[in-house]
């Protein structure tokens, strides 16, 4: 107070007690980071940013859209209050609950697009950097093996899923989240591999040298992939895994492969990032860093890999387009090579197909020249626990 608001700068965190103080002061430029954090207009640091008096106001996001069309009215009420109406009114009129109105979307006379792109300034990473090379994505679906089908059909025959299900249909989705939780983390092990997912039911320790990696059908493509980057001599790997349980089984086997690796996880010091970082890009001898998506997903300029592995995948579609360009960025002189591995049949093709559904929304609506299942219907929820068989 007193001083002029221009020379005045304060980081406001969600939980800020100054939230009131700072409330009362005539900012000249509020800007939100990450904009996307304030993607729920029911959130408490939501409606606390949106007390702050601005008189410009600016939200920096990649991902403006990453569920829903209600994330979009967030960020517009925070820059723009009024200017897409009230959210019930947006919400009436272009679709709520994940639905969309693609109607009203793409009304020839007034699409939601053209109010918006106004006043939004896109930089496409193909605009500012001309020189880049090629990105190319490889979906790499991968058969259960006879014991992962055994354990999938179980679970989905269980008393457990059975509980779930009942609950599904008399509380509805949103009620019966841990129950959901519980069975999708339950499949996505069993895709990873058989004794992860007998880990979680006993909640013993996973020892390795009892463990067969060709028991699992993406452990065994993963074991013929890295030979290959390896026998590439110049190819260098990130490998992305949303458990840190997958990541220490395959630290387990690259070390008996001989495969040379670095790692960083949520356990991982915030000091030792860039220098773990520094040694990755400098050092051609380590073949692989191995990455948690969640810690290591975005700030890491990691240009020494030409090669991405996710080993699973986040719901939002958002989440690991940033992971994929921690190697392909601005630097990277190489050919930059994704590949995705999925077990086919299973919840993980399902994941990418509600990925590929987002990524649409957001091109529709945004251009471009996760909640998760808690956005889903009761009959789309439940049509995500089925098996597909393969026909061959």
């Amino acid at each position: 107070p007193g001083t002029n608001p221009c020379r005045v700068y304060r980081e406001i965190r969600c939980d800020c007690p100054d939230q009131e103080l700072l409330g009362n002061i005539p900012w000249l430029y509020v800007v939100v980071d990450e904009g996307h954090n304030i993607k729920n207009p029911n959130a408490q640091r939501t409606k606390a940013i949106k007390t702050l008096n601005g008189q410009h106001k600016l939200a920096l996001t990649g991902t403006p859209i990453q569920n829903n069309l209600e994330e979009l009215w967030s960020l517009f009420d925070f820059t723009m209050p009024g200017f897409l109406g009230t959210l019930s009114d947006f919400k009436n009129q272009y679709g709520a609950n994940g639905k969309v109105n693609w109607d009203a979307v793409r009304n020839e006379k007034n699409p939601l697009k053209g109010r918006i792109n106004p006043f939004l300034l896109r930089r496409l990473k193909k605009d500012v950097a001309k020189d880049l090379p090629e990105k190319i994505v490889i979906d790499q679906r991968v058969e259960l093996t006879p014991r992962q089908v055994a354990l999938y059909k179980q679970t989905i025959d269980s008393p457990e899923y059975r509980q779930m299900v009942g609950k599904v249909n008399q509380k509805g989705v949103g009620q019966s989240q841990i129950e959901i939780l519980s069975t999708l983390t339950k499949l996505r092990n069993i895709c990873n591999h058989p004794a992860i997912a007998g880990k979680r039911e006993t909640g013993g320790r996973v020892q390795y040298d009892d463990v067969d990696y060709a028991d699992s059908g993406k452990m065994d493509a993963l074991k013929e992939l890295i030979e290959e980057i390896v026998d590439g001599a110049e190819h260098r790997a990130l490998l992305f895994s949303q458990s840190t349980e997958v990541l220490n089984m395959i630290e387990f086997f690259f070390a008996k492969w001989e495969v040379t690796t670095l790692r960083l996880d949520g356990e991982t010091p915030q000091t030792k990032r860039q220098q773990l970082c520094d040694d990755f890009n400098s050092n051609p001898s380590i073949t692989c860093f191995l990455i948690s998506t969640k810690a290591g997903g975005t700030g890491l300029n990691l240009t020494g890999a030409d090669t991405v592995i996710f080993y699973d995948h986040d719901w939002n579609p958002a989440n690991d387009l940033q992971a994929q360009d921690r190697a392909y960025r601005i630097g990277q002189t190489k050919n930059v090579t994704v590949y995705r591995l999925a077990s086919k049949g299973t919840i993980e093709e399902k994941i990418l197909e509600r990925q590929a559904i987002k990524q649409n929304l957001a091109d529709e609506v945004i251009g471009s020249d996760v909640n998760g299942f808690k956005d889903l219907t009761k009959e789309e929820l439940l049509s995500l626990f089925t098996f597909d068989e393969s026909e061959e």
